[in-house]
């Protein structure tokens, strides 16, 4: 008795644990969980199954489309994902793929007992004494793998016709319905594919994979500057220095000197009229256009171009007076210096005076005390 209430009490903490595990799991999104491979089985089981497949009222709008206005595939499936009756849970689509797999084992199981009934009628006796072992051996066996194969290549055979027949038919709705198509037999090319390599490893004829030769990048030659010297690098930096000269006079109006950038805008606002006078409207609009594209790139560059002779005129004017307000501050400063300089000089010389003046008195007073007669005091 006491051994079967611990039996029932551990199976009751059992179910109890798994319900509560299967509550923890079912909480993660199924997209999360699933790994790639696991999604594409469960995107061809969607695909073959009738029951996941969105329902003709599923997000369906009567006034928006008609009878003759059909929602095209991918429209349903995106509609069918927002229907709550058609979201599964981790713990459902495991049950499902688990069901779906029981399914093709038991479809594979009968093509392989109907094959196998047809062989015992058409060949002798010999065939009858095969094992029944081989209808369950669908990842072991050779035997199952080459069947599996086989049913690989009819089923990619059926869905290839199927797609060339919808072709004919193509409309803006079934263009889903072929990229789908597409899909799915490029899927069962790579199952294929597989399972022919799954099957040559078992009888150990490995398919020879091509190695992929590493690219080997080609060897640069050496390069030579103008003097024969090699150059290390993309970039020939001996010839920046000496090779191009700055041009004197350059365009570029820019810097604080702005009695010289206004004589260059005055220069070029004279060359504009020259041109006008000589060329005519258009020789001068091509070179404003030629100016007015150069001072764009260069203030693209971040440099501060100055080229409007109001401005230049006021700052010039502004600098000159800054300039005036500077040398009157320096003049008063000078004279400033100057001043206390002197005041100092006459204060030092008035203190030598009077200390000589004090040494004097001190020694006419010693000799008045000792009786001598000093001529003049």
């Amino acid at each position: 008795m006491g051994t079967s209430l611990e039996n029932i009490v551990d199976r009751d903490v059992i179910n109890a644990d798994n319900t509560f595990l299967k509550q923890m799991i079912d909480l993660i999104p199924p997209h999360f969980y699933f790994d790639n491979d696991t999604k594409e089985e469960i995107h061809d089981m969607l695909e073959d199954a009738e029951e996941w497949k969105p329902k003709k009222g599923v997000g369906s709008n009567k006034k928006r489309h008609s009878s003759s206005q059909e929602l095209s595939e991918k429209a349903k499936w995106k509609r069918a994902k927002l229907d709550p009756t058609q979201l599964k849970t981790v713990t459902e689509i495991q049950a499902k793929l688990m069901q779906h797999d029981s399914n093709e084992r038991e479809g594979k199981k009968q093509k392989k007992k109907k094959r196998h009934k047809k062989t015992t009628e058409e060949d002798s006796d010999e065939d009858e004494k095969e094992p029944d072992s081989l209808e369950d051996d669908e990842d072991t066996g050779l035997g199952s793998s080459i069947d599996s194969c086989e049913d690989l290549r009819e089923r990619l055979r059926a869905k290839i016709e199927m797609l060339q027949a919808r072709r004919k038919n193509l409309s803006r709705d079934s263009n889903v319905e072929k990229k789908r198509l597409a899909r799915k037999v490029s899927k069962m090319k790579l199952k294929l594919r597989r399972k022919s390599e799954k099957q040559n490893k078992v009888k150990g004829q490995s398919i020879p994979t091509p190695k992929k030769t590493p690219n080997k990048s080609p060897v640069a030659k050496p390069v030579f500057n103008k003097e024969g010297k090699i150059v290390f690098s993309k970039f020939d930096f001996t010839d920046v220095d000496g090779g191009k000269e700055k041009k004197k006079g350059s365009d570029v109006l820019t810097g604080k000197n702005y009695k010289k950038l206004l004589e260059k805008v005055e220069k070029r606002k004279e060359k504009l009229e020259k041109v006008r006078e000589k060329g005519g409207c258009g020789a001068a609009r091509t070179l404003q256009k030629k100016i007015q594209w150069q001072t764009v790139l260069q203030k693209a560059e971040g440099v501060k171009v100055r080229d409007d002779p109001e401005l230049l005129r006021k700052s010039l004017k502004k600098k000159e007076k800054l300039r005036e307000k500077h040398t009157q501050e320096w003049k008063e400063r000078t004279e400033r210096v100057q001043k206390t300089k002197q005041q100092h000089q006459e204060k030092r010389k008035r203190n030598i005076q009077k200390k000589k003046q004090s040494r004097i008195d001190k020694k006419v007073n010693r000799s008045k005390k000792k009786g001598h007669i000093i001529p003049g005091f």
